[in-house]
């Protein structure tokens, strides 16, 4: 029971975390950077800057093992009105924006790739959000098991990537310098806050403190292990990207540097193989993030922090599911997505 809770929680660390930002950054890291090898260190920086901060929170979540996370622990430690502040904003504003921006950015990828038209674009969208909403109402197992499918989903592309790209490129990483992209100046600070996006999403897992076993053992391990895998993961895949395209050309192809790297590897296919695994890396991110959310919306409503609190904070009663929460997240994040077209 142990490795399933250690193992369940490797896969939602995974799911929240590695999302599109890894395969869409590169340039702007670059071109920020000023050179490879400072574009490197700024994937390295940004795992570190990101780990310590974890090393924090997996303290504290041992400390507060709590349905919650991050609301719970500002609202015990700094008080009420802080943490109510802090768990508002997060069900209000950012849980259902980041789930429909990422259900809105993945759903130009399906039309893209399945050849539909634009009009498409906000259906599947709302079919996506509705679709692994209902599926995280039953029991955790069920979202595990899919954290699974779009874990193994995400990392085939990725490490094809590394492979090819370590094994088959010809340039060296480390050796280009600012002239041949053709960059001013680098700005390392900007190139590490580029690199946080790729990283968000990590403290997500805390909101689930009060559902795991021996939540002071599998959280902290979860949080440092997760982080630590998905920095090596980062700077292995950045590394094969400089060793088989040259910086200038990294810099010219921009957000589109890992589409061109997949398709001049595996040829067409490769593309569509790339654009099929970041569609299914970003519905695991979905899935992570439609699993955690609600479950802030249950804790503010546990502690009366919210309207209507004695639905929302209702559980099922087999699977502990808090399916009330979940809907709210899904209209809120329905209601994003029609009117604001994230």
């Amino acid at each position: 029971m142990y490795f399933y809770f250690f193992f369940f929680k490797q896969k939602t660390a995974f799911g929240t975390i590695i999302g599109s930002g890894i395969f869409f950054k590169q340039g702007s890291v670059l071109d920020s950077a000023g050179n490879s090898t400072m574009a490197i260190l700024a994937w390295v920086v940004g795992g570190i800057l990101t780990l310590t901060a974890g090393l924090t929170i997996a303290e504290i979540g041992a400390q507060m093992p709590y349905t919650g996370g991050l609301y719970v622990y500002i609202e015990d430690l700094y008080g009420r009105l802080w943490g109510f502040l802090a768990g508002w904003m997060q069900v209000i504003v950012y849980g259902p924006a980041i789930i429909a921006s990422v259900a809105g950015f993945m759903s130009i990828l399906m039309t893209n790739f399945f050849g539909l038209g634009a009009n498409w674009r906000i259906p599947l969208a709302l079919v996506t959000i509705l679709a692994i909403g209902l599926m995280n109402m039953f029991e955790n197992r069920v979202g595990a098991a899919f954290s699974v499918i779009t874990t193994i989903g995400k990392l085939v592309p990725i490490a094809a990537i590394i492979i090819f790209g370590l094994f088959w490129g010809h340039h060296n990483a480390l050796g280009q310098t600012v002239g041949e992209i053709h960059a001013a100046s680098g700005n390392f600070g900007v190139a590490v806050l580029a690199t946080l996006f790729g990283y968000d999403g990590w403290i997500l897992i805390a909101n689930l403190g009060g559902e795991i076993k021996h939540p002071q053992k599998i959280l902290p391990q979860a949080i440092i292990i997760g982080i630590t895998a998905v920095l090596v993961i980062y700077t292995l895949i950045t590394v094969a990207v400089l060793r088989f395209l040259p910086a200038s050309q990294i810099h010219t192809l921009g957000e589109n540097t890992t589409a061109y790297l997949a398709t001049a590897a595996f040829g067409p296919i490769g593309g569509k193989l790339l654009s099929a695994g970041i569609i299914i890396s970003m519905m695991g991110t979905i899935n992570g993030k439609m699993l955690t959310f609600p479950r802030i919306v249950y804790a503010m409503a546990k502690r009366r922090d919210l309207p209507f609190s004695r639905y929302l904070s209702y559980l099922t009663p087999k699977a502990k599911a808090p399916v009330v929460a979940t809907v709210f997240i899904i209209v809120l994040a329905t209601v994003m997505m029609i009117f604001f077209n994230p």
